[in-house]
């Protein structure tokens, strides 16, 4: 809100989608906790616990997210989980409260099954699941773009997760 661009510095910090903290990641988080705190900042928000995740199904937890975006008018946190899990989950702003989530084509994300997820071929059908899903960006059209690396596709929803399409980006790569 209004309030909140205008009276303090809110720093974000997403772990590595590896979970081993780089120096890069490092000086973003050290930075962030100066300013924040030379600001008059505080602590806000940490959603689940590193390593906790029990699979797509969990909504407290997060495995190896890619990347956070926040809708600051729906006070909303945007999360591709794609790294572990294979998911976009949305958490409420302040409380950090699961909100909804979903997978390929917005139906509900599931865990894959040991040797459903055969290696990408270009010359087969899109699968109908994600395999990487590293980012989930809210465009200035109201629209969240998904990119699913390892499929070179990119999928596009409302926000409430209603799958509207998808595109494929260099097919043979």
């Amino acid at each position: 809100d209004a309030d909140r661009q205008t009276t303090g510095y809110v720093g974000r910090f997403a772990p590595s989608p590896t979970g081993y903290l780089h120096i890069g990641g490092a000086r973003t988080a050290l930075f962030s906790w100066l300013y924040a705190r030379a600001k008059g900042g505080k602590f806000l928000l940490q959603i689940g616990k590193n390593g906790a995740s029990k699979g797509n199904k969990d909504t407290a937890n997060l495995a190896n997210p890619a990347e956070v975006e926040v809708d600051i008018a729906a006070n909303e946190v945007y999360v591709a989980d794609g790294y572990g899990n294979r998911r976009v989950i949305i958490y409420d702003a302040d409380k950090g409260t699961f909100k909804r989530m979903w997978g390929a084509y917005g139906k509900p994300p599931v865990d894959p099954v040991p040797g459903e997820l055969q290696p990408y071929d270009p010359a087969k059908p899109l699968s109908q699941h994600w395999r990487t899903v590293h980012c989930a960006s809210l465009a200035n059209d109201g629209l969240v773009y998904v990119c699913d690396r390892v499929n070179d596709r990119i999928q596009v929803f409302r926000k409430d997760g209603t799958f509207v399409k998808e595109a494929q980006i260099a097919k043979r790569t």
